[in-house]
């Protein structure tokens, strides 16, 4: 019998190295046979050189062979944060070389993994290169750091071999994560909800997620401190319910929210471009960080791309939740196709926002040149500031980008119109707001813009079709009492620091 168990044994184990081995060929079979994502997965080292996948030392292949095994063990803990460094004065995450390759090599494994095993109903087989490398080259996730004067980095930290956060998530604190949280959440079996928020498309799937977005979270204020920090440092933690507030937390606005739709998009195989946005062509306010806020572009290099300018847009303004009323069947949108029309009013094309007076640029931002002359030395040791998706035309005190909201709510319609026709003052309020917002520009020069009569007979339709004000207020309170349902309860949130 001992002999038995002994042969057993080895059985066991020659059996597990065989498999090991068996899904490291397969891997490398399927990448072989997909060039264009072979070539896509790019590792680009702290001096600057680019190292392709093709050209990875045999140490390299086998860490991301290792990581694409260990995405079929759900169980098991990568702990890929244990050696990130957070500094407590500027609130930037470092990662050290070695550090940020076991969690880049780790988010590839993850992305060939939904890839290779369809856990999703699309396939990256046919992006486009700009956006295979939102998902598989390392820059996408690291940035350089350059040497500084008067930068003081943790210990053991060091320029032109270690890495910073990308700049649109600088000084956020927000750590990037085992990429299987992210799909377990979006999957629905780690949210509150157990909901599933992956649709029959990207394009579904990301509606899905904005409205996930708005349902779930309200703006934050970064002066809080380090403690506040520190409680959104992590995913799981950005994932949970506030212990205080009825919803989840951005800790610092657009800019968390631009990291955390990257994240979650980027778990199940949707790139997002982040990008940074300014309200006007103005380089008068301050640094190029302080003055821009976070945006996202959805199919970039592609003739059908879309832009949420402001990731702000989609969960902390005026008017949420909105009350999606289809005037010709007299009720309500519901489900997937309300989610749909939610989106598209948020996440326009280019023809959209360049005719709403926004100047698209799409150009990436050197320290000291162009938009970014106004650098301070604390950010010397950026080589770049990301990506500069555009600003607002301006005239004396026109608002476009709240014009273009107007334009939006309309057809979203914002719940904060009713009130105002409760009080009779939603016609005056919107022929004010028109004329300032609007001022100095030529009606050729804008979006079309209903009357505040339609704004008012639309609210009214509403209206009648859901019982009176007394309808819109049961709608509003049964969103707020639902908020944050899809997050995970904080006082059921493990823990550990992943």
């Amino acid at each position: 019998m001992k002999n038995f168990r002994s042969i057993l044994v080895v059985v066991t184990l020659f059996s597990g190295i065989f498999l090991c081995a068996g899904q490291a060929s397969d891997l490398r079979n399927w990448l072989s046979d997909h060039p264009a994502i072979e070539n896509a997965i790019v590792w680009v080292q702290g001096d600057g050189n680019f190292l392709l996948y093709p050209h990875w030392t045999w140490e390299m292949k086998k860490t991301l062979q290792n990581y694409f095994t260990k995405m079929r063990q759900p169980s098991s803990d990568l702990n890929l944060q244990a050696n990130s460094q957070f500094s407590p004065t500027t609130y930037r995450v470092y990662y050290p070389e070695a550090q940020a390759f076991e969690l880049f090599a780790a988010n590839v494994a993850h992305v060939l993994d939904i890839e290779i095993n369809k856990r999703v109903p699309w396939s990256i087989t046919s992006l486009p290169p700009v956006q295979l490398k939102l998902l598989l080259s390392s820059d996408s996730y690291f940035a350089r750091i350059a040497p500084s004067k008067t930068n003081t980095y943790p210990t053991g930290i060091q320029a032109d071999r270690d890495f910073a956060d990308v700049p649109e998530n600088d000084n956020q604190g927000e750590a990037n994560s085992d990429p299987r949280i992210g799909f377990d959440f979006v999957s629905g079996k780690t949210s509150g909800s157990h909901r599933s928020l992956i649709g029959n498309s990207p394009i579904e799937t990301l509606a899905l997620l904005t409205v996930f977005m708005r349902d779930n979270y309200g703006h934050g204020d970064p002066h809080n401190g380090r403690k506040s920090y520190e409680a959104h440092r992590w995913l799981t933690q950005r994932l949970s319910a506030d212990p205080i507030l009825p919803y989840g937390v951005m800790n610092y606005g657009c800019h968390s929210a631009g990291k955390l739709m990257v994240d979650l998009a980027r778990s199940v195989n949707i790139p997002l471009l982040a990008v940074r946005n300014q309200n006007d062509g103005s380089m008068n306010d301050g640094h190029f960080f302080n003055r821009t806020h976070a945006g996202l572009v959805f199919g970039y290099g592609t003739s059908d791309w879309r832009m949420l300018w402001h990731t702000d847009e989609i969960y902390c303004m005026p008017g949420e939740p909105c009350i999606p009323f289809d005037e010709n069947t007299g009720t309500l949108y519901d489900g997937i196709l309300a989610a749909k029309i939610y989106f598209d009013h948020r996440w326009l094309k280019p023809q959209t926002l360049t005719k709403a007076g926004f100047v698209i640029c799409m150009k990436r931002v050197i320290p000291e040149k162009g938009f970014g002359q106004t650098s301070r030395q604390e950010y010397e040791d950026r080589y770049d500031f990301g990506i500069l998706g555009g600003y607002w035309k301006n005239n004396a005190n026109s608002d476009l980008s709240s014009l273009l909201r107007l334009v939006q709510n309309y057809d979203v319609l914002g719940s904060d119109w009713f009130e105002l026709h409760q009080k009779n003052l939603l016609l005056p309020r919107l022929k004010r707001f028109i004329r300032i917002w609007s001022k100095g520009f030529s009606t050729n020069d804008l979006l079309e813009i209903h009357s505040p009569e339609d704004y008012d007979k639309r609210v009214s339709a509403c209206l009648k079709a859901v019982g009176g004000q007394a309808g819109i207020d049961k709608l509003i309170e049964v969103w707020k009492n639902n908020r944050s349902k899809d997050l995970t309860p904080r006082n059921n949130l493990q823990t550990q620091n992943y």
